[in-house]
This record gives structure tokens, C-alpha cells and sequence, in this order.
């Protein structure tokens, strides 16, 4: 049977979320997932951002995009196919 624990190494000393409990001569393996690293907060963009990120109109001078809708559809259809 294997079972997960979870814990952080403080002092070199494995301390674990919940106390496991094990029995004595219970094997063990223990799997370093590496340093956590902090996960940026993404920037919520509000309308005025997005109207004065340059976003808006990007496409407009493009002459091969005759129906934005239709290059829409067609770039997700591609991408659904993608590998």
C-alpha cells in the first residue's frame, strides 16, 4: 500500500502537515518536488487598460481578414486540431 504526505523540510528535518503516525521500520521514499516558487498574481485589466493597451483595431489594417468572424472560427478550428 503507498500512501502521500505532505511536508516541508525546516532545519533539516522532514516535518509533515499531519502526523503520520508511522510504525517502526516502515519503508519510506521521499520524492523532492523542488523549491516553491511564488506565483505572480495575474494583472486584472479593466476596459479603460484594454482600449488603452493598443489591443482594440490591432487587425484593422490587415487586407487578407476580410470577415473577422470567419479568420476567427477558422484559427480556432485549426487550433482544436493542433497536437
Amino acid at each position: 500500500m503507498v500512501t502521500a504526505y505532505q511536508g516541508i523540510v525546516q532545519n533539516g528535518q522532514i516535518h509533515f502537515e499531519d502526523d503520520p503516525q508511522l510504525p517502526e521500520g516502515s519503508q519510506v521514499i521521499v520524492v523532492v518536488m523542488g523549491e516553491q516558487q511564488e506565483i505572480p498574481a495575474k494583472k486584472v485589466m479593466t476596459g479603460a487598460d484594454i482600449l488603452e493597451s493598443g489591443l482594440i483595431g490591432i487587425w484593422a489594417d490587415r487586407e487578407d481578414i476580410t470577415d473577422s468572424a470567419e479568420f476567427v472560427e477558422a484559427l480556432r478550428r485549426k487550433a482544436e486540431r493542433r497536437e
